[in-house]
């Protein structure tokens, strides 16, 4: 968990979820988004504003995985890859 206001939200909608254990902690698959939606201030985010919320932490959580072992760490780095789906279109 991080603790510090991203400023963006991901409002994620999906059929199912499920704990798995990594490295001997316990992570949640909140299965495949069936949408996906990014927010701030009630209205569409930007995806500057996705990218500068994802910078405001994603060090913090690669520090995380890196010290919770390789499986963690490797784990992270593959939902990455995933999510980067997610991302709104940049603006043009």
């Amino acid at each position: 968990m991080l603790k510090h206001n991203p400023g963006v939200t991901l409002l994620w909608q999906s059929e199912s979820w499920e704990p798995f254990r990594v490295d001997g902690g316990v992570l949640i698959d909140i299965g495949d988004p069936i949408s996906a939606v990014w927010a701030k201030e009630g209205r569409a985010a930007t995806r500057e504003e996705v990218d500068a919320s994802i910078a405001g932490g994603i060090g913090a959580l690669r520090a995380m995985a890196r010290e919770e072992g390789t499986g963690a760490a490797i784990e992270l780095a593959e939902r990455e890859l995933a999510f980067s789906f997610l991302l709104p279109e940049v603006e043009t």
